[in-house]
């Protein structure tokens, strides 16, 4: 993003005044204002909208946004980002929708390692892991991860989101810094953050996300 904006011929370099520039991307929020105070300085303005969805979201316009804006450049981009996406949430000022996506992944990453162990759970007690899925699903321990991607890449052994381990690594290792900077100690981002990074010796970067699960479960294929 440093590069498409300040780099060598980037956007920076072709400044156009009352053009906005729009982020879909996981960054963090300090670049997000560093630069958004850069383009500013050129009568440009930037609005940091990271997204959730997938490639089919993606596809089908389907997309969650969480946007860091102010409300007057968001108001110009309002009816672009209408037709990319079907759910737009302003969180706050610039920086502030890479706070939301950073925290939102760190609690997915999170999800998976403890919807992993419930399946273990499950398993070793004998119960059947679907019929348990509906359980928690109809109950107060349900998460996006529960509800999406236990039954739709896991339990069917498809593991084809569309995001990789690789992805979801950096995303990890971005909140474990933003938390670092903030002067945080919270211990279950931190074994969150321990867990992604040394499964890196047993699960390949170009691998889907979900196979995180694996660590508990063991190899998953299809039926």
């Amino acid at each position: 993003v440093e590069r498409v904006v300040e780099g060598a011929g980037g956007i920076l370099a072709h400044a156009r005044a009352g053009v906005v520039i729009v982020d879909t991307s996981t960054s963090h929020p300090e670049t997000s204002r560093r630069l958004a105070s850069l383009l500013k300085a050129c009568g440009m303005g930037f609005v940091d909208a990271p997204v959730s969805g997938g490639p089919k979201g993606a596809a089908t316009g389907t997309m969650t946004m969480v946007i860091g804006a102010d409300d007057a450049d968001l108001a110009c981009v309002l009816p672009v980002l209408e037709r990319m996406s079907a759910k737009r949430v302003h969180v706050g000022g610039v920086g502030a929708g890479n706070v939301a996506k950073i925290v939102n992944n760190l609690l997915c990453a999170a999800h998976l390692l403890t919807a992993a162990e419930a399946l273990r759970i499950a398993k070793a007690a004998g119960v059947d892991a679907g019929r348990l899925l509906e359980g928690l699903n109809a109950g107060s321990g349900r998460s996006g991860v529960t509800l999406v991607n236990v039954p739709n890449w896991i339990l069917n052994g498809a593991f084809d989101s569309g995001f990789t381990m690789q992805l979801m690594r950096k995303d990890v290792r971005l909140a474990a810094q933003f938390i670092g900077e903030l002067g945080l100690a919270l211990p279950m981002a931190a074994d969150t953050a321990r867990i992604w990074a040394e499964s890196a010796t047993r699960i390949a970067d170009p691998e889907d996300f979900n196979r995180i699960v694996e660590l508990q479960l063991g190899p998953i294929a299809k039926p």
